[in-house]
């Protein structure tokens, strides 16, 4: 059995560390995995928890950053600020020196197969370092317009493959850096269809959902490049067009971008019928009580939230970013439109019931196939040897 290192950088709520989880679902029989959190931040809530391998005090103070924990910790970070702003301003490599120490520690220990960066930059910083084990490169964003910057290719030149998450995206990754584009594929997310149903009958106990109207529902951390603030907007469209419903946000959001979805809710006057009820650890159950869900980002490079809806049956429908035409088979189980015009496809699901059963019949007939998926990860497990 093949011994796996997944690095990720820690275990806050969002794509990655849900993607992982579900990846290890269905190649946790078949492979010896290990994963190992750079910092600080996160509930150690999953089920590969067994399996964690803890970075040292060292590494956690260095690549941890204060807004992402608290206590005792929150303190140590502090503490350790001043001597590394120190060494830094006298031209030592601090990051260089600690991340070398922490993989010939790992090295040291145990002997893997495979080390996998399984998030973007930050993991690879330090991936680049192992020079016993084979690495490879996950990249769940659209690098490209996220976080590229052409000096970045070095970090990469060592990795034996770099795995994207959607066509799109590997397209992207290849054109922007084509000296590495031999290395480039794409594998999809995985979806866990079992976990995800069983989390879906839990009770919804907030009292602020309700789907006594045609239910809206928009999935993501609040930042810009989802566009919730858009969403206002587009409501008071419909609102006007006189169809009766409620659009809700979910996702964890604060500072600037997050008041200005506040501030256009009520700009709007659609406070009856947008309601941001802030981030959900389980937000399965309130996807399964809805009738559709609507995305506005303007990139995504995976969108699993997608497949996620469709496992219930509900409908996308997406404005036209890169990857959306991967997901969304428009004008069967959703559509994809520019944002200028989304308002007219959600009013025409909203007011066509004939349209709208057929794209919910249809939906749970395009779920990505996870047995597919982990033929391609077997694949590219078989390459490095």
């Amino acid at each position: 059995m093949k011994k796996i290192l997944f690095v990720i950088y820690n275990f806050n709520t969002g794509g990655v560390p849900s993607s992982l989880e579900s990846l290890y679902s269905v190649i946790k029989d078949k492979y010896d995995v290990d994963l190992f959190p750079i910092g600080w931040g996160g509930l150690h809530s999953f089920s590969f928890c067994e399996h964690l391998i803890n970075s040292s005090l060292l590494l956690k103070m260095f690549a941890s950053h204060g807004k992402d924990v608290r206590g005792l910790n929150k303190f140590l970070i502090g503490l350790f600020r001043p001597f590394k702003i120190l060494l830094e301003s006298l031209g030592f490599d601090l990051k260089s020196w600690v991340y070398r120490r922490e993989v010939r520690l790992i090295e040291l220990k145990t002997h893997y197969d495979c080390v996998i960066s399984f998030q973007d930059r930050i993991s690879a910083e330090f991936c680049c370092f192992f020079s016993k084990f084979p690495t490879i490169a996950w990249i769940h964003c659209d690098y490209p317009v996220l976080m590229g910057k052409k000096e970045d290719e070095k970090l990469f030149k060592n990795e034996r493959k770099i795995i994207c998450v959607s066509a799109f995206t590997a397209n992207s990754f290849k054109d922007y850096y084509p000296n590495l584009a031999s290395k480039v594929d794409y594998i999809y997310n995985v979806s866990d269809y079992q976990g995800i149903a069983e989390k879906a009958k839990c009770e919804i106990k907030d009292g602020h959902y309700k789907t006594d109207k045609f239910t809206i529902i928009s999935l993501g951390r609040v930042s810009p490049e989802k566009r919730f603030d858009k969403i206002p907007s587009v409501a008071k469209k419909i609102k006007d067009m006189g169809f009766p419903f409620n659009w809700y946000i979910i996702g964890p959001g604060k500072g600037n971008y997050s008041q200005e979805v506040t501030d256009a809710i009520e700009r709007e006057c659609v406070m009856d019928c947008v309601h941001w009820i802030g981030g959900k650890a389980n937000p399965y159950p309130y996807i399964k009580q809805a009738n559709l869900f609507v995305s506005l980002s303007s990139t995504e490079a995976c969108p699993m939230v997608f497949n996620e809806a469709r496992i219930f049956g509900l409908p996308v429908v997406s404005t036209d970013f890169g990857s959306s035409y991967e997901f969304v088979d428009d004008g069967c189980d959703g559509m994809i439109r520019p944002i200028e015009k989304i308002h007219e496809a959600i009013s025409a699901l909203i007011g066509n019931k004939d349209t709208y059963n057929k794209f919910r019949q249809n939906s749970k007939c395009h779920l990505i196939d996870n047995e597919k998926i982990v033929k391609q990860f077997d694949v590219l497990l078989n390459s490095l040897s």
